[in-house]
């Protein structure tokens, strides 16, 4: 794959093949930076890929930057993205997105957003991911600033539909951050459905509407209460409105356009959201 998107660097010692087993074993290893080799033998990890040696921490940044400025990360994504889709088409009908905030220690200015692991404001990034429905991470896309969900979405969506070909309906879930009536509409019209939490003051809906509902996913059997309704947001379509009763007595409301569905497998989809988190 890298090799089809990067081709071939001239006659070095260390090509993309050699680069990408390196940067693939640092991945395994945990290794988060070319620095953190130095604390690795060379010879050691080589012989483990079929190579003489690992390059040394200079070489491997030189190679980064060579394969840096031919800009075509985001196109080796994709290329990626495509392979998983055919192995596993049935994992992407329903895909979370989400942004994962990344802290930035270089020399550059850049905005700061909070981050939740170390509790501070720092400069930072924010990388929106896309998993597919058993939380499996499809495609990620950087942004050099820190827009929000609702703005990243059409964005994120054209380089999905890239991945699942231009017939296929897919279901976009994401956390309240999406909020958006417009973005909604624009979503649909772009042939995606929309599965989310609601957002604002809501208004509960009557203990007598709640009835029990089971379904089964992932081969388990999941029961909810649920009552269910149609709303009409500004700006937006009709939507399905889902409420789940909680054991404190309140209850999460679930918004989406699928209609075709049952509502405790949707909720069961919406919920498992944290998949993705855990990854």
């Amino acid at each position: 794959g890298a090799r089809a998107v990067y081709g071939r660097m001239r006659k070095v010692v260390y090509g993309v093949r050699a680069i990408m087993l390196v940067l693939f074993s640092m991945a395994l290893l945990r290794v988060k930076r070319p620095e953190w080799l130095k604390g690795i033998f060379p010879d050691a990890l080589g012989r483990v890929l079929g190579l003489l040696r690992v390059p040394e921490v200079r070489t491997l940044r030189k190679k980064l930057g060579v394969l840096a400025l031919v800009r075509k990360a985001h196109q080796f994504v994709l290329w990626l993205a495509c392979r998983r889709a055919k192995e596993a088409p049935r994992a992407l009908g329903f895909l979370y997105v989400d942004g994962h905030v990344r802290a930035y220690y270089g020399k550059k200015w850049l905005p700061k957003a909070f981050l939740t692991t170390r509790k501070q404001v720092l400069p930072a990034t924010t990388d929106y991911w896309v998993n597919d429905r058993d939380g499996e991470p499809v495609l990620v896309r950087p942004t050099e600033a820190n827009p929000g969900l609702a703005k990243m979405l059409p964005t994120i969506v054209a380089a999905v539909r890239e991945v699942v070909g231009p017939k296929r309906r897919v279901t976009i879930a994401f956390d309240r951050g999406g909020w958006s009536p417009k973005l909604f509409r624009k979503l649909l019209k772009l042939g995606f459905d929309v599965l989310t939490y609601r957002r604002g003051k809501i208004t509960p809906l009557p203990r007598s509407a709640f009835r029990e509902e089971t379904t089964h996913a992932d081969g388990k059997r999941h029961t909810y209460r649920i009552a269910e309704a149609i709303t009409k947001l500004k700006g937006a379509p009709l939507l399905r409105r889902i409420a789940v009763a909680r054991a404190d007595g309140k209850e999460t409301e679930i918004v989406t356009s699928r209609r075709d569905l049952p509502a405790a497998l949707l909720a069961y989809r919406m919920f498992e959201r944290w998949r993705q988190e855990n990854y």
